[in-house]
């Protein structure tokens, strides 16, 4: 249940613990302990969630026109450089080295990576950018 809350809500730029337990009509301790059960906070999920959301992005062609700025945004990031930060801890580059379909990146067209990309698209849902 939280954790579907937090994937329908994670673009939003207030999302919090505290948020997320008012809209559940839980407590915030009964928010934190759910999660310990499964090894998380409040604070991760939402930021794994927010990441789910720039990657998924990032390998959308119909989103190739964002700017890593609108990433951040539309992903409930509070910046482009807290974006950056989390995006580069999480998977070990900056979201502008990610390959972007139609951009030329310094990745190439390795079969490795290509087929690592081809695979990550036919996981995504179906929505629009926003």
């Amino acid at each position: 249940m939280v954790r579907r809350y937090v994937r329908a809500h994670a673009a939003d730029p207030d999302l919090s613990g505290a948020s997320m337990a008012r809209a559940l009509g839980w407590s915030l301790r009964q928010v934190q302990l759910a999660l310990q059960h499964v090894g998380t906070t409040p604070r991760d999920l939402i930021r794994e969630e927010r990441l789910r959301l720039v990657r998924e992005r990032l390998l959308r062609a119909d989103c190739e026109h964002m700017t890593i700025t609108d990433l951040a945004y539309a992903s409930g990031f509070s910046s482009a450089s807290a974006m950056s930060t989390a995006f580069r801890r999480r998977f070990g580059v900056s979201p502008r080295s990610w390959p972007r379909p139609g951009l030329r990146t310094r990745f190439g067209s390795a079969p490795m990576v290509t087929a690592r990309i081809a695979k990550a698209r036919t996981m995504l849902p179906h929505h629009m950018c926003r």
